[in-house]
């Protein structure tokens, strides 16, 4: 969490050092999107499920940090929960090989979160703007293990790593953009994707 801090402060305080703080332009944001989970399973047989679709919310700051036409923004993401429950027979394909379940269970992502800082360049076009974006992400994640009927493990997990992203945005009223936006990040070696819709309203 406190490389995360750093960069913010770092960025924040380089553009405060170009350019006057009247001259800059802030935004606030909120978005709600999809992320889906890559975890490696390509197929699963009997009752087994993996539900590794989460509903995402995010809330956003940004600013224009004044040099190269860079926006530096900072947000705080809920990205939902991922479960595996499977039943004693069921098996399930994944990178590693065919696996036979042995007991009934189920692992449950009761929790998990990000908190991020990434750079945006935009370049305007005909209708609204297109933009790239590049980070860093500090996320975190709870979890619990039950195997026949009783829960065996509670795990917390965290770790920081790197995001990318391309997304579209367009005003559709005085001070305010609609944006669609899609990242790519990991999340515990396991690749994450996120697709979003998200109001920006500027100051």
């Amino acid at each position: 969490m406190r490389y995360i801090t750093t960069l913010i402060f770092s960025f924040i305080l380089l553009g405060y050092s170009q350019t006057s703080l009247a001259e800059r332009t802030f935004y606030i944001g909120a978005s709600y999107g999809q992320t889906t989970y890559d975890t490696g399973v390509t197929s699963m047989t009997g009752t087994a499920k993996l539900d590794d679709e989460a509903e995402t919310s995010k809330v956003l700051v940004g600013m224009d940090v004044g040099y190269f036409d860079l926006i530096a923004e900072v947000y705080y993401a809920d990205m939902g929960s991922v479960t595996f429950t499977a039943n004693a027979g069921d098996t399930v394909t994944s990178e590693s090989g065919v696996n036979t379940i042995p007991v009934n269970g189920y692992k449950d992502v009761t929790e998990n979160t990000a908190t991020g800082l990434n750079l945006i360049y935009k370049v305007d076009i005909v209708f609204g703007s297109i933009y790239a974006k590049a980070g860093a992400m500090y996320w975190s994640t709870e979890s619990e293990t039950s195997i026949g009927g009783v829960i065996t493990e509670t795990e917390t997990q965290s770790g920081v790593d790197a995001l990318v992203g391309l997304g579209y945005e367009f005003s559709f009223a005085p001070f305010t953009s609609l944006r669609i936006d899609y990242e790519q990040t990991k999340i515990d070696e396991d690749p994450v994707s996120t697709i979003s819709a998200a109001i920006i309203v500027s100051f």
